[in-house]
């Protein structure tokens, strides 16, 4: 029995019905493992704030090789301070070009925060159509890498998945450290 099973798996993957690719398809936006700014879809990338002037509260992007996932390459690390007005935002944000992702089934990535500076265990996360902007906030994060997935239905405000133009991770006055490191690798969509 358990023979004619696996004959008849690798019938079915011969001839194209099974595609070991489908069970698992990740589109990698970004794994900033060529430790360039810009991500693996032709978009830039840079931080941002709500208030430039302000030197009390920032973000800074740094990409670097000694906290990253895996053996070999980058992770995005982020410093950010959104000191305590409850109107100030920063981040990062990475431009995704038109992405269609129509087939993909949510966003993930990895994140960590730092253990010696602190950091806070919550942000947003938002993506951008042509019209549209939608975001949600992820908690949790700890001083360990995670794995965090966000299925397209909790981003209520995203009509236009054939056509995202940015991604951006966003520090405001909900985070519970105002200030510390986050890390973050490997951002792409699931299928």
């Amino acid at each position: 029995m358990f023979k004619n099973l696996i004959i008849c798996f690798l019938v079915l993957l011969a001839f194209g019905f099974l595609s070991p690719v489908s069970w698992a398809t990740i589109l990698v936006v970004d794994d900033f493992d060529s430790g360039l700014p810009g991500n693996n879809v032709g978009g830039e990338t840079d931080v941002w704030s709500c208030n430039p002037e302000d030197s009390e509260q920032f973000c800074k992007m740094e990409l670097i090789d000694t906290e990253r996932v895996g053996d070999a390459g980058f992770c995005l690390k982020l410093t950010y301070d959104v000191g305590i007005s409850p109107t100030v935002r920063n981040g990062y944000w990475s431009l995704l070009n038109g992405l269609d992702i129509a087939d993909y089934e949510c966003l993930s990535f990895q994140v960590k925060g730092d253990k010696n500076t602190g950091h806070t265990t919550t942000f947003w996360v938002e993506l951008k159509d042509p019209v549209n902007t939608s975001r949600v906030q992820i908690t949790g994060i700890t001083d360990e890498w995670q794995k965090i997935k966000i299925s397209q239905e909790k981003f209520t405000n995203i009509h236009d998945w054939a056509n995202l133009t940015e991604l951006m991770i966003i520090f405001d006055h909900t985070a519970t450290a105002k200030e510390g490191v986050i890390y973050i690798d490997n951002i792409g969509f699931e299928q």
